[in-house]
């Protein structure tokens, strides 16, 4: 997954955490919270004003940045368990399968896809 921290002899006080072998790969995170979505985007809540990638997952992005790997965007989903309901689901499969996923896809060429309904 990497050959080296990145650093060189001729200046070993640079480029720590790039010597990574997986560059030009992606990866994609989802995650689902019961947290609502303002937990993490009001100071004074629980999570400080910091969003989902860059307060808990940011020792994962960086783990990964180490390797290599670049992030795509990623998709959270908020307030599913106390707030869930049908309508909440229907919505989020909706944005997600219709919306997000083949806008990722077809911005980074990955492949173009067609979604299929989760019937």
């Amino acid at each position: 997954m990497y050959y080296s921290e990145g650093r060189k002899a001729d200046n070993p006080f640079r480029n720590y955490g790039t010597g990574g072998l997986m560059q030009g790969r992606k990866y994609l995170i989802t995650s689902t919270w019961n947290a609502p979505d303002t937990a993490f985007t009001i100071p004074e809540e629980f999570f400080q004003g910091k969003s989902v990638d860059d307060g808990v997952f940011f020792p994962f992005h960086r783990m990964n940045a180490f390797c290599g790997l670049e992030p795509l965007p990623s998709q959270h989903f908020h307030d599913v368990e106390k707030n869930g309901s049908p309508e909440l689901v229907a919505k989020f499969k909706e944005d997600y399968s219709n919306k997000k996923i083949p806008r990722i896809f077809e911005r980074f060429n990955i492949i173009k896809i067609k979604i299929l309904s989760f019937r």
